[in-house]
């Protein structure tokens, strides 16, 4: 396969935008959505607890899956999103 080199034009529009970052887009939104997720099981204890249902399986299930999602698969959320260095994967 040959290797097709940018013409003058693509050059400059690469140069313009050289300093074009999505880190900070990518830390806000992963932390408003790691908040939305917290507040939303916090919410649910609250509401199991408020009608004296008893904790099951499933909200036990639900904190290991916050607590999963909030350490990442190398131990910090913010900086494996942050970087686009990898694909979270369950597998």
């Amino acid at each position: 396969m040959r290797v097709r080199l940018p013409n003058a034009e693509e050059t400059f529009y690469q140069l313009l935008h050289a300093s074009d970052d999505r880190r900070k887009v990518l830390f806000v939104s992963t932390a408003c959505m790691m908040f939305v997720g917290t507040m939303a099981v916090i919410l649910r204890l609250i509401a199991r607890r408020r009608n004296k249902g008893r904790f099951c399986a499933d909200d036990y299930a639900i904190l290991v899956a916050l607590v999963g999602v909030a350490r990442g698969p190398d131990g910090n959320a913010f900086t494996h999103g942050v970087s686009g260095s990898g694909v979270w994967s369950l597998c």
